[in-house]
């Protein structure tokens, strides 16, 4: 028996929401692991901040990066 053309376009409709969710799934999954590396740059960014503020990286190491303090 063939299928109906009805029950095709149901199933048809059915795996492209299986890949829909599929794709939207992998684009969660890679905008979380970017969110992940924000997070880790900018904890890395605080403690270099801290360390600026208690004087731990030298006057000589921040003109050679070009930060200037004021």
């Amino acid at each position: 028996m063939l299928p109906s053309r009805s029950s095709e376009s149901a199933r048809d409709c059915r795996k492209r929401k299986a890949l829909r969710i599929q794709y939207l799934a992998e684009s969660v999954r890679l905008r979380e692991m970017t969110v992940l590396k924000m997070r880790q740059d900018v904890e890395k960014l605080i403690e270099a901040c801290h360390k600026i503020d208690n004087g731990e990286i030298s006057q000589s190491v921040l003109n050679d990066l070009g930060i200037m303090l004021e």
